[in-house]
């Protein structure tokens, strides 16, 4: 199945994701946890994008990423009682990440 369009991107330092494979994520920040609750309750895509060095000094609240990423399907999604997730996501797609949107939160 093709990449939507537009794509949620969970940005993460040190790990590059690549397409048939699984990576298990833990979330545990709220902003990503807004990004696992509204992507479960579509068709569970977000991508993955490794997060550029110098933006974790940056700015916390829109960490610069690299623009090519792939795009994943959640599976095995376990909600925890403090409201943290624990799942696996599937590689699909390769994408280039053209644009980044406004922050809607």
């Amino acid at each position: 199945m093709p990449a939507p369009a537009i794509v949620p991107v969970f940005p993460l330092p040190n790990v590059v994701f690549f397409p048939q494979t699984v990576l298990p994520l833990h979330v545990f920040e709220p902003r990503y946890r807004d990004l696992v609750r509204d992507v479960a309750a579509g068709d569970g895509r977000f991508s993955v994008a490794l997060l550029r060095a110098a933006s974790a000094a940056e700015d916390r609240h829109r960490p610069a990423f690299h623009a090519v990423a792939t795009v994943g399907r959640i599976r095995d999604l376990r909600r925890l009682p403090d409201g943290r997730f624990l799942l696996e996501l599937v590689g699909g797609e390769r994408v280039r990440l053209d644009e980044e949107p406004s922050p809607h939160r």
